[in-house]
């Protein structure tokens, strides 16, 4: 199955309109999709193809003409309610901006994993066309970079597919980074959960290598 068949085989996506441009192990992702979680599902699906490394999302968001769209201030209200009412985030710091259907969100979180919940949440809202992310971290009890570090490689030990003598944590002031080898994308995504996940993390960055990806991906 080549890169088309694999977005096409998906059922969760419409990529008629996709077009896909391959650079060595890279994707480039561009054309029109329907919805705001299409345009990230699609990058999330390529990420699954063996031979992909890193994909650059160029998709725009067009909805179907027969769509009725919200405006600014509805969205705005729409996405304040659905904040409010999940458990999971606390929104009580969170500010919500829209302009044109491009959703920005300023203001703080406690948890560096809500940080990644919010866009995962609002991204099925009818209107939202782009979303930028300036939410910061602010941790309810200070946790020291130490702890954290021992709580992730106690986290990655136990996992059956993740050798932690393959991975090096460095952590300053809550800033992880990762670094080291993993055997294919599930255990890259189960290292970058692990991370995220633990308290006191306020971001990530990965320098992670997947080892699987070294044949040349194909497009028909």
């Amino acid at each position: 199955m080549d890169l088309k068949e694999h977005l096409d085989w998906d059922d969760r996506i419409d990529a008629s309109d996709i077009i896909l441009k391959v650079k060595g192990n890279n994707l480039i992702l561009s054309g029109n999709v329907p919805s705001y979680r299409a345009k990230h599902l699609a990058e999330s699906i390529a990420l699954e193809i063996k031979t992909i490394n890193q994909v650059e999302n160029n998709l725009e968001v067009k909805y179907p003409a027969n769509m009725t769209i919200p405006q600014d201030f509805e969205l705005k209200s729409n996405i304040e309610d659905l904040l409010y009412w999940n458990r999971s985030i606390d929104s009580s710091n969170i500010i919500v901006k829209v302009d044109v259907g491009v959703v920005t969100l300023v203001g703080t979180v406690p948890a560096f994993w809500q940080k990644k919940m919010v866009e995962d949440v609002i991204s099925d809202l009818p209107g939202v066309l782009d979303f930028e992310d300036k939410l910061t971290i602010v941790p309810t009890e200070s946790v020291k970079d130490q702890v954290i570090s021992e709580k992730i490689m106690d986290a990655i030990n136990h996992h059956y597919k993740i050798n932690v003598n393959e991975i090096d944590i460095r952590v300053e002031r809550g800033k992880v980074t990762i670094s080291g080898r993993v055997i294919d994308r599930d255990s890259y995504n189960s290292l970058r959960n692990i991370a995220d996940f633990t308290k006191g993390v306020i971001s990530v960055e990965d320098n992670i290598i997947i080892e699987s990806r070294t044949k040349q991906p194909t497009i028909q």
